[in-house]
């Protein structure tokens, strides 16, 4: 298993990509990350899994671009941090952007304790 770390946005909070056997799952892909998309870019892996740890902007706001750019990954939040993927008050971007941001539903809404199988790993 590999563990790459990509900071992201002005408050550097980290997006992590896990890759096993070729198969890719990012972990919270904060705003204003060009250097995500330019990893993706660079690593053709199959991205199976974009996974949110929470619902705060900072963590999640690119979840729309990283969908676009990989229309086959699978995105993954718990259920209680569900609306904020479409809803900036949820989020708390609305308090840093007067822009909207680009929304996204989850592909799959997570209650807790579930496993998933990413390469060789679960």
């Amino acid at each position: 298993m590999e563990l790459y770390t990509i900071p992201s946005g002005p408050l550097r909070v980290n997006t992590y990509v896990v890759v096993s056997e070729g198969e890719a799952a990012i972990i919270d892909p904060g705003q204003r990350n060009p250097a995500l998309y330019e990893f993706i870019d660079a690593h053709p892996f199959r991205y199976r899994y974009l996974v949110l740890t929470h619902g705060h902007f900072d963590h999640m706001v690119e979840t729309a671009g990283v969908k676009r750019r990989l229309p086959e990954i699978e995105i993954l939040i718990h259920r209680a941090d569900a609306a904020a993927l479409t809803d900036d008050s949820v989020s708390l971007y609305d308090q840093f952007s007067p822009v909207p941001a680009e929304h996204v539903e989850a592909d799959r809404q997570l209650s807790g304790g579930e496993r998933f199988l990413l390469g060789a790993e679960t």
